[in-house]
């Protein structure tokens, strides 16, 4: 049995209500979006295209049905009516895991999170997915966002672009009223660590100055940080003080900017900022990073080749080899 509305859920096995599963029996349930729907037939229709004028025509009069507002199917509408007093005592630190709202605020992160991944495949052409432990059902990960808001103050995920250098990762932070967007890029494995940083920027020449970068290196929890002006200037700032040497394995980059403060999708809203952050991060950033590939081994030339060693035969016969390796007799009678 498959169920179709406008509530969004990270995976097709997900229910948005609860089911009581002793009257299904055998029947297996699952949900599909409006908003999925229109992404499955835009991602045809721009990226894949159908060859059937007639088909065509449908399918692109069913997406400008889908994608008005007045349809109600256009995703995802707000975090919900007790996003504002959430957000407030998140910014107050009196924010509690069994306060009212909470819950309903962890399932409407849940459902934005598939809906950004969902806008940024209808960009893409490409299977853009949150990143989930193979273990975690729908119960436990809203238990984990609601343990989150709770404890920290803050919402986290994970989005998967496939081909990408690393994931994004996704925080708000209602304390500090800011979203960052960040990927951890693993350290090219051979070079100086002047040498990592330098490659990591030539391929961020275009990045926008709010970009930050911290370096992690090997054997300590000791990181340096700077915006990536700093580092185009002096590269050398990125390294440790106390040790120079210390080889770089990995950089997290990051931006990190003010969150909208206003409830539903408008402009000036969490939900409005934060959808307009996730793809300019990959775009800007994330797009230009190529992962760091080991050069092929080289061929050794004639002239890098060696000559033959000399073979030095001696013409004593009392010089053994074998176990006498040492080029004499080791027996009592032995002769020179």
């Amino acid at each position: 049995m498959l169920t179709i509305s406008n509530r969004i859920v990270a995976n097709d096995s997900d229910s948005p209500v609860t089911v009581d599963r002793r009257r299904l029996h055998s029947v297996k349930l699952g949900h599909m979006s409006w908003f999925r729907i229109l992404t499955e037939a835009v991602t045809e229709y721009e990226h894949h295209g159908v060859d059937d004028p007639e088909q065509s025509y449908i399918l692109g009069d069913l997406i400008a049905y889908l994608d008005d507002d007045r349809s109600g199917a256009a995703g995802f509408d707000g975090m919900g009516k007790d996003w504002v007093r959430v957000r407030d005592a998140g910014r107050n630190k009196t924010l509690r895991q069994r306060d009212p709202g909470v819950n309903e605020v962890a399932q409407s992160w849940e459902a934005f999170v598939e809906y950004m991944s969902l806008r940024l495949r209808q960009r893409l052409g490409r299977r853009v997915e949150p990143i989930y432990s193979r273990s975690s059902t729908r119960r436990s990960r809203l238990e984990d966002h609601a343990e989150s808001l709770g404890k920290h103050g803050w919402m986290e995920a994970t989005i998967k672009v496939p081909d990408a250098v690393a994931p994004i990762s996704v925080t708000a932070d209602l304390g500090a009223r800011q979203v960052t967007t960040s990927s951890r890029v693993r350290a090219p494995q051979d070079g100086r660590s002047k040498t990592r940083i330098n490659w990591l920027i030539r391929q961020l020449k275009d990045a926008p100055d709010d970009v930050r970068i911290t370096s992690k290196f090997a054997r300590t929890s000791k990181t340096t940080s700077l915006l990536i002006n700093d580092v185009r200037d002096n590269p050398t700032a990125l390294l440790l003080a106390d040790y120079p040497k210390r080889e770089i394995v990995a950089f997290d980059v990051a931006v990190t900017r003010d969150m909208g403060i206003k409830g539903g999708k408008s402009k000036g809203s969490f939900v409005n900022t934060t959808m307009s952050q996730v793809p300019a991060f990959y775009g800007d950033v994330l797009q230009d990073i190529q992962a760091w590939q080991p050069r092929a081994p080289r061929l050794k030339t004639l002239d890098d080749v060696d000559p033959e060693p000399t073979t030095m035969v001696a013409s004593s016969p009392a010089v053994h080899v074998g176990s006498e390796r040492a080029g004499f007799d080791r027996s009592p009678t032995g002769t020179e």
